[in-house]
């Protein structure tokens, strides 16, 4: 507890306010990316699944081992 004795409070609530507003002016691009790379894989599984329609048969369990082993 210490810490919080000798610092004031004032520090850290504009420290707080610092990190806040950097969260808040983050989000909106890690959004932008996340939605961009989800399209782009997206866009590239439909056009495999075009060109090779046996790859429907195996892009789906490899997507499970995919989201399992991540």
């Amino acid at each position: 507890m210490s810490f919080f004795e000798r610092t004031p409070s004032g520090n850290l609530v504009n420290r707080f306010s610092k990190e806040l507003d950097t969260v808040d002016s983050m989000i909106p691009q890690v959004i932008k990316m996340f939605m961009g790379s989800l399209f782009n894989v997206i866009g590239a599984v439909i056009i495999i699944l075009l060109a090779t329609p046996v790859a429907a048969v195996v892009i789906p369990p490899l997507g499970l081992v995919y989201f399992f082993v991540q």
